[in-house]
Formats: structure tokens, C-alpha cells, sequence
């Protein structure tokens, strides 16, 4: 298929003049809009931060199962530390992906899961730490980018971000088992959360299901973030930039396993995911409005890892543009 996601250069929005930021803006919103997912490259964060996260997560992968297993938190519905092989399945389907992950989330964040750290790796905290505070920021800056895709208040969108419930999930994807037909590393499923950035994959596999019906592959360099909106951003903007199928598909040339690390980005647990006002349909009624924390309560449950409902602390509401 000859068909490409459109690739940005970020740069071009942060210092490029006003004739190139606005063709990024552009460019952004209607890559969104027809593929659900762009390549970001000029984004600034250096490849020594991804590398060094890449290598500390390996490690921890190759530790026995039993000292992995020690990092399991099912009390949160395993938000934070380690999910073990067979987990997790996309809705709807009866199978478990094929992998193993470890969540990452913000330092200190109030009313969050804390951050656990496995003992055995030494280099674990500070560079999954590094590198989600540099994924962070791009992930505010490409959402003052849709703010004005969207022509929304300066901050509307990109405020969310402080305080939610944002994950570093490294993956593991072990090397096919030939003999279980029918399984992928990952099922076919939308993303959860509001936007999504996917640093430097070690291997080919993610796969999105076009306009058309077809299997687009779309492959990471080491210099791109593939950026992809998820059912958060789709419920935000009644469907414009929608949540878009997707899969990581073993390659049948595959000589091993595949290591990734998506930053799925939240916006704050007490957000209103109702249509902000420029894309409401006036005579939409009964539409339940959830929250981020809820809604995010409700996909966990289906996917099969949450048994405990996450409850934020704060019981005070926000809606987005009122």
C-alpha cells in the first residue's frame, strides 16, 4: 500500500515563524483527522534519554519471573509498576496480548498511584524519570498546537495535562510462540487516552487500520515520536481527531522479541469528556458525560487488569470550556 502518515517537524512550531506554525497547526489537525496518527520529528528530546530508558527496561525484563512479579500492584489496577505476560486484553477479544509492561507515572502527583522502582535495577528511576518529564513536555506543546487546530482558548486543552494521570508503559513483547494460533502481540483496540507520543520501538509491527479497511504499518525511527489520539480526544471533539484502530502484528521473519515504550498522556481525573462547544451537536440528548478517571475505571475493567476502581481525591469537576 502506498500510503504514509504525514511527518511534522515540531521546531517549525516552536520557532518557526507565524507562516510555519501555522502550516504545522495545519498540517497537525488534518494528519489527525484523516490517519489518527503523525510522525513528529524536531521535537528536541535526545536520543540518549530513549536509549537509556530502552536499556534500563531491558534489564528489568530479563530479571526471573518471581522478582518481577514482586512489583505487581493490583491493588490500582496495576497503573503503576509491573503487569505480568497475559494480563491485559484488548476489548472485546478473548485472547491476552502477548506482553509484559511496566507503568511509570508522574513524581509525587497528588491523588495518583505512587511510582514504584525496582530494587535490582539501579539506573530504573532516574531514567524513566528523565524521560517522562521530556515526553511531557512535547505532549503540552502538541496540545497548544490542537488547541489552536481547534480554535479553543490558549490553555484549555494543554491544562488538563498537570495533574493527570499520565504512564511511560515499557513493553516487552516476548518472541512468538508458533504454536498458539491466532495471536498477536498486541489484539486490535483504540487507545484509551487522550493523545499518545511512541518513542523509537526496537522493531517493525504497529499496524493501522486505514479509512479504507487496510493494514497500514507504520514504522518508528530513532529520530521520531508517532503521535496518535485516542477515545478521550475522540469524545472531546465528537469524533473530528478519532481514537483509530490499531495493532502490533509479529513479523513471521521476526529473530526475537520487541521492546516499545507509548506515553499514553491523560488529561486531570475530574476532566468532563463531553464535546467542547465547537463540536456539540444541539439536539444530541441522554448523552452520559464521564470522567477521565471513570471512563479510564470503565476500559481497565474490559481490558482485565482493574479489580479496585482509582478514585481521585479531588471531587471537584472540570469542564473543559465552561
Amino acid at each position: 500500500m502506498n500510503q504514509h502518515i504525514p511527518k511534522l517537524d515540531l521546531s517549525k512550531f516552536v520557532s518557526g515563524d507565524e507562516n510555519s506554525k501555522a502550516r504545522f497547526v495545519h498540517e497537525l489537525g488534518k494528519g489527525l483527522e484523516e490517519f489518527g496518527f503523525v510522525s513528529i520529528v524536531g521535537h528536541g528530546i535526545e536520543r540518549s534519554l530513549s536509549r537509556a530508558a530502552y536499556e534500563a527496561s531491558a534489564a528489568f525484563f530479563g530479571l526471573p519471573d518471581a522478582v518481577k512479579c514482586q512489583y505487581e500492584s493490583r491493588a490500582n489496577g496495576r497503573q503503576r509498576g509491573y503487569t505480568p505476560l497475559g494480563k491485559e486484553r484488548a476489548k472485546d477479544h478473548v485472547h491476552a496480548d502477548l506482553k509484559e509492561f511496566w507503568h511509570t507515572g508522574a513524581q509525587d502527583a497528588v491523588g495518583l498511584p505512587q511510582n514504584i522502582w525496582p530494587d535490582e535495577i539501579t539506573t530504573f528511576k532516574p531514567d524513566m524519570t528523565a524521560l517522562y518529564n521530556a515526553l511531557h513536555e512535547v505532549g503540552v506543546v502538541l496540545a497548544t498546537a490542537i488547541e489552536e487546530y481547534l480554535c479553543i482558548a490558549p490553555g484549555c486543552l494543554s491544562n488538563t495535562l498537570s495533574g493527570g494521570n499520565t504512564v511511560l508503559r515499557s513493553i516487552h513483547y516476548p518472541k512468538p510462540i508458533e504454536e498458539i494460533p491466532g495471536r498477536l502481540w498486541a489484539a486490535p483496540h483504540e487507545d484509551i487516552n487522550l493523545m499518545t507520543l511512541l518513542i523509537e520501538a526496537s522493531g517493525a509491527g504497529l499496524e493501522i487500520l486505514t479509512r479504507d479497511n487496510q493494514w497500514l504499518a507504520v514504522d518508528c525511527a530513532p529520530s521520531e515520536i508517532i503521535l496518535d489520539t485516542g477515545d478521550m480526544m475522540a469524545r472531546l471533539t465528537n469524533g473530528l481527531l478519532p481514537a483509530v484502530t490499531h495493532r502490533v502484528v509479529a513479523p513471521t521473519h521476526s529473530p526475537g522479541s520487541r521492546y516499545s515504550m507509548p506515553f499514553f498522556i491523560h488529561p486531570a481525573p475530574d476532566t468532563v469528556l463531553k464535546p467542547l462547544k465547537s463540536r456539540r451537536i444541539p439536539s444530541a440528548r441522554g448523552t452520559a458525560h464521564l470522567t477521565a478517571s471513570e471512563y479510564l475505571n470503565e476500559r481497565l475493567r474490559e481490558n482485565g487488569v482493574l479489580t479496585v476502581d482509582f478514585d481521585p481525591l479531588d471531587d471537584e469537576l472540570t469542564d473543559l470550556d465552561e
